[in-house]
């Protein structure tokens, strides 16, 4: 069942596609706005925390693991 960006089931929460799509792009711009030096890096960890607060929630080791690279 489909409940505010997550798949919600009987034993675990999912992210969406869509909320995955959405953590991509703005994590991606994050990332660009810190490397031109936009953003300071305390702006960028303000920014950034509040996704991966949203993320955590979700069993999504996998996908963090995959956007970060590790």
């Amino acid at each position: 069942m489909p409940f505010l960006g997550y798949r919600v089931f009987p034993d675990r929460f999912r992210l969406s596609q869509k909320s995955k799509k959405r953590f991509r792009k703005k994590f991606k711009k994050a990332n660009k706005l810190l490397e031109k030096g936009i953003w300071t890096q305390e702006e960028y960890v303000r920014h950034v925390e509040p996704l991966f607060a949203f993320v955590f929630r979700a069993q999504t080791t996998g996908f963090r693991k995959s956007i970060l690279g590790c």
